[in-house]
């Protein structure tokens, strides 16, 4: 069995400059992220959460009537909307572009949620632990998260086949195909979420359009 297993693991060994590029590209790429937020100036990052997040955060949290709620959202997020993240003004636009709708409504509250959250932790109040903060990641933080540590486990997976011998060898480079296989299921997955909001963006604006038109 081994020596049928031989060739795919000859091929896995030939991929480790491929697999190596790939888990410095995504590791420089986080940790270029990371300086950037870490550098933007602390008098911004306060605005923004007392300004925008801290107070809508307990509007959302109130048992007001939906309409209200947003009018209120709103009023903030107009005066202060150089300070809001894109994110946040985009899950507001989808809100009203739904006609006050419950699901982006709620979209909306977990974007609040969020944020709120982030910058209560950047600027230096009382933190959570860390599956408090990773549940707290958007879908696509977490996909990169668990790419970057799959490619990182296949990486080290493959030198430690190339040492291995027998039965060893044999599981190990079970795992490492089973670890390409859903490495490669959760990148089209992303690439498949990614043209859905892209569609879904691209024909609710369509519809926002047709609402001014008529309007």
């Amino acid at each position: 069995m081994l020596n049928i297993l031989m060739p795919m693991i000859d091929y896995i060994q030939k991929m480790d400059s491929l697999i190596a590029a790939l888990a410095t590209g995504l590791i420089t790429f986080f940790i270029t992220k990371y300086k950037y937020h870490r550098n933007i100036p602390l008098d911004k990052l306060e605005i923004a959460y007392n300004r925008i997040y801290y107070p809508i955060y307990y509007i959302t949290k109130s048992n007001a009537d939906i309409q209200q709620s947003m009018d209120k959202c709103k009023k903030y997020l107009t005066k202060y909307r150089k300070y809001a993240d894109k994110t946040t003004l985009r899950a507001f636009e989808n809100f009203e572009g739904a006609k006050f709708d419950n699901i982006a409504y709620k979209q909306f509250e977990k974007n609040i949620d969020k944020m709120n959250t982030k910058l209560r932790r950047r600027l230096g109040y009382l933190d959570s632990n860390i599956i408090t903060t990773y549940n707290y990641l958007g879908v696509f933080e977490k996909s990169m998260l668990r790419i970057v540590l799959e490619v990182i486990v296949i990486y080290i997976l493959t030198f430690i086949v190339g040492y291995a011998k027998g039965k060893c060898a044999l599981i190990l480079a079970y795992v490492e195909l089973s670890l390409v296989l859903v490495l490669a299921i959760e990148g089209i997955c992303m690439i498949g979420i990614g043209i859905a909001i892209g569609l879904k963006e691209s024909f609710l604006s369509k519809i926002r359009k047709k609402d001014i038109f008529k309007e």
